[in-house]
C-alpha cells in the first residue's frame, strides 16, 4: 500500500492536484482509495443539506466551527478516524493478494494506493510520518492572499506557517520523502509534474529522473 496526502493553504488547488494524481495511479494498474481527514464532517454537511458547491461560505463556515469543537475535546478524534479507514483498506488489499495468491493469480493483484486531500494538522502529518505516506506540498503562494478572514482558523494555521518558512517545510517533507507541487503556473504544469512523479513511483528509476 502506498499512501498520498497533499497538503497547502486552502484553494490552492489540494484536490484538484490529487485528481490528477487519482487518473496516473489508475492507469498504471493501481486500486486507488481517496479519503478525506474531514470524511466525519464532510458526512455531517450531507445529512444537513449545505454542499460546498452551492454554499461555500456557509460550509466553510460551519465545517470549521464542527471540526474545531471536536477536536477541543478529543484532538486525536479525526485522526484516529481516518487510521481506522486507512487500516480498513490495507486489509482489503491483504485478504484481496492472498485470495489471488491461492487461486494462483497474482497477476491479477493491484497494489492499493490511498490519496488524502486535505491534511491540516500537526497530529496528521504525525500519523503519515508514522504511516510511512508521501507527503505532497501544493505551492501556489504567489496567488494566496493569506489576509482572507478564514485564512486565521487554526485548521489553517500549519499550512500558512509552512508557507512562510522554508526551513520547517523542508525538514516535514524529508521526513515523508515529500514532494513540492508547483500550483503557480496552471493546471497542465502542474499535471506535468504529476506524471514525472508518478513515473518514478512506477518505473523505481530515481537516479536516472534525478532524484536524490
Amino acid at each position: 500500500m502506498r499512501i498520498f496526502a497533499f497538503l497547502g493553504p486552502a484553494r490552492v488547488g489540494k484536490t484538484t492536484a490529487a485528481d490528477m494524481l487519482d487518473t496516473q495511479l489508475c492507469e498504471r494498474g493501481f486500486h486507488v482509495e481517496r479519503l478525506s481527514m474531514a470524511f466525519a464532517i464532510k458526512e455531517g454537511m450531507r445529512r444537513v443539506g449545505i454542499t460546498k458547491e452551492e454554499q461555500p461560505e456557509q460550509y466553510r463556515s460551519l465545517a470549521q466551527r464542527w471540526g474545531a469543537g471536536r477536536r477541543d475535546r478529543n484532538p486525536d478524534h479525526y485522526v484516529q478516524k481516518a487510521y481506522n479507514k486507512i487500516e480498513r483498506f490495507r486489509d482489503l488489499e491483504r485478504a484481496d493478494w492472498a485470495k489471488l495468491n491461492f487461486d494462483g493469480n497474482l497477476e491479477c493483484w493491484d497494489e492499493t494506493a490511498v490519496i488524502i486531500d486535505d491534511i491540516r494538522y500537526p497530529n496528521e502529518v504525525n500519523l503519515m510520518q508514522d504511516l510511512d505516506a508521501t507527503i505532497v506540498w501544493v505551492d501556489g503562494t504567489t496567488r494566496i492572499n493569506f489576509t482572507e478572514p478564514f485564512r486565521q482558523h487554526e485548521s489553517e494555521e500549519m499550512a500558512n506557517h509552512l508557507a512562510h518558512d522554508s526551513d520547517a517545510l523542508d525538514e516535514m517533507l524529508e521526513s515523508t520523502d515529500g514532494w513540492v507541487l508547483d500550483a503557480d503556473n496552471g493546471v497542465k504544469a502542474m499535471a506535468d509534474q504529476l506524471i514525472m512523479y508518478v513515473d518514478r513511483i512506477w518505473l523505481g528509476v530515481w537516479d536516472v529522473l534525478g532524484f536524490d
